[in-house]
């Protein structure tokens, strides 16, 4: 490029038409070996619609020399990027990250981030307005066709391959997925409209992060159990506090100044720690074991937490390994309750069933919600509610087989499940059981969060990463 590129980007303005530059000229602003065409003689001009992301707009073309050629200034701005032209070179900018694509009327060879590359026919001026090939500027500013029955719809950023994970919503309301690939982990956030796409974090420990409700933070630890906080708007990372003790099951308060988890080697103990200050202050120290999906109510007050309980080994008198036995029978996971509120309250067992307890959440109106799993496979999942004072549970949905379930922040719960016909079926489900279906697909879902006032959802469709709004989905990635 003759000019610094950050020059250019400070002083660029979009031009309207482009005059044809002499044949000298052209070559000479080139400064490399370009091949010279003369203009098409006889060229018929029309226009088309194109869709780029979703919303079309029309754009001139040229058919000569048996193709078609586009208007590049119709181009730049249906594809959001910014034109320029100076001493005869065409310069367009655009794409994340940046691309940057020189060329020149009647000149095959082009240039794409620097490296030369050639048209399968040379842009061509015609009544002040250069045209030049579709896809190849497309595809150099970064995005791609997005249909193979020849339509013209196109997305500006070219979608990441790659199976994804954990989606979550950050503040400004992109979608933060997890990618992982032959290239490794990494933490990207996503504008749900369009698909651009910022990478946050290269760092496989905050592969799974927990986002706090304001969207403002995530959360992970590192193998030695180092807390870390990643601002979800900039990627920028720190070191939250100086304790190491093993931490697991990260969740956030309501109010997003504090962090909840496990703690300890056998997650014996359930501890929080202070977005302000950092201090780590031990909530439940009961003694009892294998303590994992850590929830805070609405209120910032009820604890809701899984017990996994394992089997419990017997043998005779003399400990022979013949006499060893694994007695199952308790065998299973539980949920408790806690007040925090209470000093010195204790955790309240809320279940005693031995079916696969999944999801569990805090209703608004204090009910616990959760996915109820035979633990043998042999029955449909459904979704059941429990009330806490007199532990009665009530099935909410049982026509489905539910495979996952969430709620938003703001108290709209949705589940996913398993139809008859073998669709999957994406429901909002009311406090009483009634259920509006949200989104029906072939595919199956298995990780869905909502936005905050649930009008939009991002998950993770055989192992692809979608949002949901409106009944459409849209693919964040292949």
């Amino acid at each position: 490029m003759k000019r610094n590129l950050l020059t250019v980007l400070a002083t660029s303005i979009l031009v309207s038409s482009f005059l044809v530059p002499s044949v000298s000229g052209a070559a000479e602003a080139g400064k490399s070996k370009v091949t010279i065409l003369a203009p098409a003689q006889k060229a018929a001009t029309s226009s088309v619609s194109i869709v780029v992301d979703g919303k079309a707009s029309t754009v001139r073309t040229l058919q000569t020399g048996g193709a078609t050629l586009y208007a590049i200034r119709d181009l730049a701005s249906a594809l959001h990027v910014t034109l320029e032209a100076e001493q005869g070179i065409i310069y367009l900018y655009g794409g994340q990250p940046l691309h940057v694509i020189q060329l020149q009327p009647n000149v095959k060879s082009y240039q794409a981030d620097g490296v030369t590359v050639e048209f399968t026919q040379a842009p061509v001026s015609k009544n002040g307005v250069l045209y030049a090939e579709l896809d190849a500027l497309v595809t150099a500013l970064g995005g791609e066709r997005t249909t193979d029955k020849g339509e013209l719809q196109f997305a500006r950023y070219k979608k990441l391959d790659g199976d994804f994970s954990a989606p979550r919503w950050n503040a400004s309301g992109k979608a933060i997925v997890t990618r992982t690939s032959d290239a490794g982990v990494q933490v990207y956030a996503f504008n749900p409209v369009t698909a651009e796409y910022q990478q946050l974090s290269a760092n496989e420990d905050a592969a799974e992060l927990a986002v706090s409700p304001d969207g403002k933070w995530g959360a992970y630890t590192d193998a030695n159990s180092q807390l870390h906080l990643i601002d979800l708007a900039s990627g920028s990372t720190q070191t939250w506090g100086s304790d190491t003790s093993v931490k697991t099951d990260l969740s956030w308060s309501p109010d997003s100044k504090l962090l909840y988890f496990a703690q300890g080697d056998k997650q014996e103990k359930i501890a929080s720690i202070s977005l302000d200050g950092g201090t780590v202050k031990t909530i439940v120290n009961d003694k009892v074991e294998n303590k994992s999906n850590i929830r805070i109510a609405a209120d910032g007050k009820t604890l809701l937490y899984a017990v996994s309980i394992t089997g419990v080994a017997k043998n005779d008198a003399d400990s022979t390994e013949e006499s060893l036995t694994i007695d199952y029978s308790n065998a299973g996971d539980q949920l408790y309750i806690l007040d925090t509120s209470v000093k010195e309250g204790k955790p309240v067992q809320i279940t005693t069933g031995k079916d696969n307890k999944l999801y569990a959440s805090l209703l608004n109106d204090g009910r616990v919600v959760y996915v109820s799993a035979d633990p043998e496979g042999t029955a449909n999942a459904n979704l059941s509610a429990i009330t806490v004072s007199d532990k009665k549970t009530t099935i909410l949905v049982d026509d489905i087989d539910v495979t996952v379930a969430a709620l938003s922040t703001s108290g709209q719960l949705f589940v996913a499940g398993t139809t008859k016909d073998g669709s999957t079926k994406l429901y909002e489900v009311k406090s009483d059981g009634k259920k509006n279906v949200v989104y029906t697909t072939a595919g199956t879902i298995t990780e869905l969060t909502p936005s905050a006032n649930g009008t939009s959802i991002a998950a993770i469709e055989d192992g692809s990463a979608i949002v949901i709004t409106e009944g459409k989905a849209t693919k964040l990635s292949k």
